[in-house]
């Protein structure tokens, strides 16, 4: 009776996030970058933060440098 037990509130808990988590959301710190001059070959290095302000898992699946 008891591993029913735990098995119905195993099942109850796991719909009941299904049924209410938001989707992920991204914000960034920043969306532009100010560099100024950049010469032919020179490397720039720019970093963005962000967080997942969602209610489930964000997933990052590719980036593209620009």
């Amino acid at each position: 009776m008891r591993w029913l037990s735990l098995l119905f509130l195993l099942v109850v808990s796991t719909l009941s996030l299904t049924l209410s988590t938001e989707p992920p959301k991204i914000v960034l710190d920043r969306t532009v970058a100010e560099v100024g001059r950049v010469k032919k070959g020179e490397k720039v290095r720019v970093e963005f933060s962000f967080r997942n302000e969602g209610g489930s898992v964000l997933r990052i699946l590719s980036l593209t440098p620009a």
